[in-house]
């Protein structure tokens, strides 16, 4: 059974983030690996005379590192509501926060990072880190929002549902986590009619209600092939008349789990991470939780 991985730094993010990370790690068995990355500025101070001799030592930097570590896991652990022991251990590495956490979650089932981290641009949703790991982790990553208040199990798991290989592998994890969580399995579909294919005139247009029959039809079969029958699970099925974004945005509530593939079946191929996900990535109220295709990390 693989790690769960939490990047952590003294960001309110952060604190999100590792609060998730232990509910996570407590529901599921996992072992939980704290990781923190520090960098050493180049040059400090800017006033003639000073600079490179005012620089801390690496060692004390370290030190400082460490010690931050400590004292952001000795505070999750008072915030905690549950009482199922979880094993903790902790890492620094000096380097930049995004490459360390992709290492670090190489061979881990799910990596966690907060929405926001110690970025300079404070009006950024995402932060560099959150988004560069979302591009090369080798494992499903969960987001964790600023916002919100203790971590607690989810209302609802909600799957964003197209046909491609990555909501597949969204469905069976979403699957997964509704199934230790012990909530139910939203399976949402939203489609669109934004042209209708060219007909002579004259000729029959088939009403609106008949496009939302066949898309109910598909998204039921495509739910059920997809998941283990029986699964143990209330899954649920439901269309929306609207765009992917809008509608998974708005299905999902600040108690509830979102769960994507990471490319769907439009745009371009060769991009990894799909413009549904990015966007629900950046203003879903809701965690979100991405999984590709080929990258799928299921409990045996």
């Amino acid at each position: 059974m693989q790690d769960i991985v939490v990047g952590v730094d003294d960001s309110v993010a952060s604190e999100r983030a590792l609060d998730r990370a232990l509910l996570e790690a407590a529901s599921s068995g996992r072992h939980l690996l704290v990781v923190h990355a520090w960098t050493s500025p180049v040059w400090m101070g800017g006033i003639p005379g000073f600079g490179y001799d005012i620089l801390a030592s690496s060692t004390e930097a370290e030190r400082a590192a460490r010690q931050l570590v400590d004292e952001v896991l000795a505070a999750g652990l008072r915030r905690r509501t549950s009482d199922v022991a979880v094993t903790v251990r902790t890492e620094i590495q000096e380097g930049e926060p995004g490459s360390v956490l992709v290492q670090a979650a190489k061979d881990a089932g799910l990596l966690v990072v907060g929405g926001r981290g110690q970025g300079a641009v404070k009006s950024a949703l995402l932060g560099s880190a959150t988004a560069y790991v979302l591009h090369h982790a080798q494992c499903p990553v969960m987001i964790v929002p600023e916002r919100g208040g203790l971590a607690r199990p989810f209302a609802r798991v909600i799957v964003g549902v197209d046909g491609s290989a990555g909501s597949r592998s969204a469905l069976r994890w979403g699957l997964d986590a509704a199934r230790r969580q012990g909530c139910v399995v939203i399976a949402l579909h939203a489609w669109l009619i934004t042209t209708l294919p060219g007909r002579p005139p004259m000729q029959f247009v088939p009403a609106l209600s008949e496009y939302e029959t066949e898309a109910r039809e598909w998204l039921e079969q495509e739910t059920a092939e997809t998941l283990p029958q029986p699964s143990g699970v209330d899954v649920r099925t439901e269309l929306s008349h609207s765009s992917p974004v809008w509608a998974l945005l708005d299905k999902a509530g600040p108690d509830d789990l979102l769960v994507l593939g990471s490319r769907g079946r439009g745009g371009f191929v060769s991009l990894i991470l799909g413009s549904v996900a990015t966007q629900c990535s950046q203003y879903a109220r809701a965690v979100v939780v991405v999984v590709r295709g080929d990258q799928e990390r299921l409990d045996p």
